[in-house]
């Protein structure tokens, strides 16, 4: 399933449709990924058990923009995105 990136957390008032979240399926995980323009920026995989965020590194401030909505319209709170953003990856067990 595709659908466009709105804005909630963002002074935006949109996106302008450059920005995509992309859910999967795969054995029994779930995956969710943010594609920015045409490049997937973020990834997040959950089994029920624990949720892994991945965060792709910057791209541009209008990217960065992206990632930051997408991982808080996921659950993340402000603290747990800064500490995202600097290590790449943070794991949640649920």
């Amino acid at each position: 399933m595709i659908e466009e990136l709105q804005t909630r957390y963002s002074s935006q008032v949109s996106f302008y449709g450059k920005a995509h979240i992309i859910t999967t399926y795969e054995d029994n995980k779930t995956i969710i990924e943010l594609q920015s323009y045409s490049t997937i920026v973020a990834r997040i995989e959950t089994d029920g058990a624990q949720t892994i965020y991945k965060h792709y590194g910057f791209y541009s401030n209008t990217t960065a923009k992206h990632q930051k909505e997408f991982f808080l319209q996921q659950g993340l709170s402000e603290q747990q995105y800064n500490k995202l953003r600097q290590k790449q990856i943070l794991i949640i067990n649920e």
